[in-house]
This record gives C-alpha cells, sequence and structure tokens, in this order.
C-alpha cells in the first residue's frame, strides 16, 4: 500500500502505523533505504497506538512523530510490521511518500521563495494488516 502526504515546513508530522494481529505485531520505521537515529535527532520520537484487532489494545512504536519538519524530511517513510506465529516469523509493511512545502530559501541574504500558510494537514495512517495463515 502506497500514500502520499504534504507537509507545512516548521510543522510536526505524525505518522501512525494501525496494525491488525495475534500475536500483536512488533512495529518498526524507516526511511527508504536508511534506519533512523533516533538518539542523534531530537526531533524524532514514538509514541504507542492502539490496535485495530484486537480492538483496543496498545502498540508500541506505531506513532512516527517528526517535530519542526524540514525539506529535508521529504522521503517515503515504512512502517514494518513482524510477529511470530506458530514458529515463524510473519511480516507485512505500509508506506507513505512525505511532501514538505512551505520551505523559506535564502541565498545571499535574499528571499527566493517563501510560503506561508494556515493550513493544516491530519496526521497520516498507514494501515497495515497482518495475513497470519
Amino acid at each position: 500500500m502506497s500514500r502520499s502526504h504534504t507537509v507545512v515546513a516548521g510543522s510536526q508530522l505524525e505518522l501512525h502505523c494501525r496494525v491488525w494481529g495475534w500475536p500483536l505485531p512488533r512495529v518498526t520505521w524507516h526511511r527508504l533505504g536508511s534506519p533512523f537515529n533516533f538518539s542523534a535527532d531530537w526531533r524524532l520520537s514514538l509514541r504507542p497506538g492502539v490496535a485495530m484487532a484486537p480492538r483496543g489494545i496498545a502498540v508500541d512504536n506505531a506513532t512516527l512523530v517528526i517535530a519542526d519538519v524540514t525539506y529535508a524530511d521529504r522521503d517515503m517513510y515504512v512502517c514494518d510490521v513482524t510477529s511470530y506465529v506458530d514458529g515463524s516469523w510473519r511480516s507485512d509493511n505500509g508506506t507513505v511518500f512525505v511532501r514538505v512545502k512551505g520551505q523559506t530559501i535564502t541565498f545571499h541574504n535574499v528571499i527566493i521563495a517563501e510560503h506561508s500558510t494556515n493550513e493544516t494537514f491530519p496526521s497520516v495512517c498507514l494501515s497495515v494488516r497482518m495475513v497470519l495463515c
């Protein structure tokens, strides 16, 4: 599954990974091709989310939060889910492409492009369903 989402530079982005499955899947996040370094970037954090099934159970790391978004955050984000079922690991993932707008670019102290907006963008939900056969 693939989606895209636009966020305004300087705002906070929340990506939610909705999961189904039992045993409850483990959730990890990465940018396409590179892992996150949470200790090196204060803007990155993870929060628990709620499983879709079994309903209402907390899922660790289901929400990725990026504070003070910059143009460098423009990328494909991947939510990986894994669960150990009947003696083997099962996995699935969801992706979202994040675009960033509203970045102010300065060159030799001259503003080349500026965009300001009062628009708000809702958080994105990734629906990842574990198929446990």
